[in-house]
Parts: C-alpha cells; sequence; structure tokens
C-alpha cells in the first residue's frame, strides 16, 4: 500500500489481507470486493490508478 506520492505505507502478506484491511479501514470499502479491486490495480502498473484512496502494487513489482 503506498500513498498517492508513491511512498511505501503498509505491507500486507497477500491480498486477501490488503483487502480486510481496506474494508475496515475504509468507509465504503466492502470486504467482499476489496481484493479483487486492489488486485486490478496492481496488475494495471498504471500510476494514476488507486483503489480506496490509495495506490497498491505487489511486492518486487515497480509501477511504470
Amino acid at each position: 500500500q503506498l500513498d498517492l506520492e508513491g511512498n511505501i505505507i503498509n505491507e500486507f502478506f497477500n491480498l486477501m489481507d490488503a483487502g480486510r484491511w481496506a474494508s475496515e479501514h475504509v468507509s465504503k470499502a466492502r470486504y467482499t470486493t476489496c481484493a479483487t479491486r486492489i488486485r486490478e490495480v496492481c496488475v494495471n502498473h498504471n500510476r494514476k490508478c488507486t483503489a480506496y484512496g490509495y495506490r497498491w502494487q505487489l511486492k518486487g513489482r515497480s509501477i511504470d
């Protein structure tokens, strides 16, 4: 999990953990869809693509 400037602010063991965090800390996030949306952002590799007000990337991968 990164802020909008690209600074790492949190790390999760897997996408489900990231989705669980989002569903607990972001008012409009629903646990059933959070991991899927975060995965879409990670796969997209786009600096402008965000989910729940944050940028996301898989550990060990850079954002283009």
